[in-house]
Order: structure tokens, then sequence, then C-alpha cells
């Protein structure tokens, strides 16, 4: 049982190797959790170049020549693998979201290195005893929680904490 599993396994690699010959280009075979489906990942370096010189027209006026299909490029909708030079980053993306939508494009984080990695904390503002009173004075004339946070800078619970321990509210 457990060897015609594995003869099964490998008689399906083979087959996916076989259909994906035509193509000359490098094939890795990668297994899923699933023992019976594989997943083929054919990276032509370059191979397409005639194919992809339109699209790659496109792309260049969006990314200057920095983004490279790596893979042949099909049609606008098909997800292919690109190359970024800059950061030496390899994507799967689609081409007409590359092309046109802002969020989708790639950004690329090599500036990062260059950036502080301390963690910056968020400055907090100091109520002092004068903000105190005014929060007491404006609650006893009826004004809410809320428009009293807004008025004085700070949050709505820093608000309710000092009126408690105020003995107001």
């Amino acid at each position: 049982m457990v060897a015609s599993t594995k003869r099964r396994k490998k008689r399906m690699k083979r087959q996916l190797k076989k259909r994906f010959k035509q193509a000359s280009g490098t094939v890795l075979v990668v297994e899923t959790k699933e023992p019976q489906q594989f997943m083929a990942h054919i990276l032509y370096k370059g191979k397409y170049k005639v194919e992809n010189q339109a699209y790659q027209a496109q792309l260049d006026a969006v990314y200057g020549g920095k983004v490279q299909p790596i893979e042949r490029h099909i049609n606008q909708t098909a997800i292919i693998l690109h190359h970024y030079s800059e950061c030496d980053q390899r994507f799967y993306a689609r081409p007409k979201w590359l092309l046109s939508k802002e969020g989708q494009r790639h950004d690329c984080y090599c500036y990062l290195s260059s950036m502080p990695t301390g963690v910056t904390k968020k400055s907090q503002r100091i109520v002092s005893d004068e903000d105190i009173l005014k929060m007491c004075t404006l609650f006893s004339e009826g004004i809410s929680t809320t428009k009293i946070a807004i008025e004085l800078g700070v949050s709505r619970p820093t608000v309710n904490k000092y009126l408690k321990q105020a003995g107001v509210k």
C-alpha cells in the first residue's frame, strides 16, 4: 500500500515534468499538503522577451525599468512572476494591478535599513491642575465628557478618570 503510493507520486511528478518539457524553462515541482497534487513553477529567466516587449514597455513607463516579468505575459489578469532589480525581490502580481492600481503597485522596502530601528513612543499630553479644574467646572455646567475631551485635547477616559478623582462624577 505504501509502495504503491510512492510509485504513484513519482509517476505524477514525471508526468508533470513531461507536460512542461516543451517550455524549455527550469521546472520546479512543489508538493502541496495533499500528497497527490503537485504545483509546477516554471522560471523562464528572460526566455519570453519577444512576447513580453509590449508589457515590458508599459512596466518601464511606470517603474523606470526596475521591474521585469520572469514568466510569459498571457493577459492583464493572469498572475505572473516579476523581478524587482533594485531590491532583488521576486513577487507574483497581476499586470493590470501593477500598471493601474496605486495600492497594488510594488513598493521597495530597501530604504527601511536606513531608518532608525528604535520604537517611537507616542507623546502624551500632561494634564495640569488648571485642566482638571476646567474639567470640573465644565462638567458642573452640564457639558458632556466627550465635548470636554475635545475642547481640552485629551481622551474621554482621561476626563472620566480625573472627574472621578475629583469626586464630581
